[in-house]
């Protein structure tokens, strides 16, 4: 990679919605993409100052048209990564320890589940419960049959910080719920439902590779 303006992470150029342009220094480019509101950032080597054709993943990027509800769908994602930081500031707890309670506060887990819902290591998950513990939001306990085990369990304390720190966003969602009938709530619980799948698409397949969309391959 290298050094310079580029590799440093310095930004020059412009950005147009659904358009391109080059800002050469050098002879290195950068290369951008405004798709709705994220801005996606690609180095690329210029022959003779012109700039390669896009691959078709990019191709299809900027073809793809992002409807009002689409957009509302990425806005309210954002949203929740912001809303998780947010809490977990105010909680005194990193993100890790915050997914973790959250877990726990649905039911008592085992240290070897709780490692693979946060998809960690035993022994990162181990560090995050002490942390927990520490705090006084968890507590470990023998298992009920099986004495050579231990659950994880939240505390009373635990569970009322989090939910006291969410509960203004239950709140205003219980209210925007109750405006809508049972036919539109069935029309949003099957888009909010694909929506879903189409994460899993990329989420459970492991060893996933870029594939070339479907209309262009």
């Amino acid at each position: 990679m290298p050094s310079g303006p580029v590799a440093s992470g310095g930004l020059e150029g412009w950005t147009r919605s659904r358009d391109t342009a080059v800002h050469s220094r050098g002879t290195w480019g950068i290369y951008f993409i405004k798709l709705a509101t994220k801005q996606v950032r690609y180095q690329v080597t210029p022959a003779d100052g012109e700039v390669p054709a896009p691959g078709p993943a990019t191709e299809y990027a900027e073809r793809f048209v992002q409807t009002p509800s689409l957009q509302a769908l990425r806005a309210v994602i954002e949203a929740g990564s912001k809303v998780r930081r947010v809490v977990a500031r105010r909680a005194g707890l990193g993100e890790s320890e915050l997914a973790a309670l959250q877990h726990l506060i649905l039911g008592a887990r085992g240290p070897g589940e709780v490692a693979r819902l946060l998809e960690v290591s035993t022994a990162a998950s181990t560090g995050i419960v002490d942390r927990l513990v520490a705090h006084g939001h968890v507590e470990r306990r023998p298992h009920p049959e099986d004495r050579r085990r231990t659950d994880v369990h939240v505390t009373d304390s635990g569970r009322e910080e989090v939910l006291g720190l969410l509960l203004p966003m239950f709140v205003e969602l219980a209210r925007l719920d109750a405006e809508f009938d049972e036919d539109e709530r069935a029309v949003v619980a099957r888009y909010l439902t694909r929506t879903l799948q189409a994460f899993d698409v990329v989420v459970d397949q492991e060893g996933l590779v870029a594939q070339p969309p479907p209309s262009l391959a």
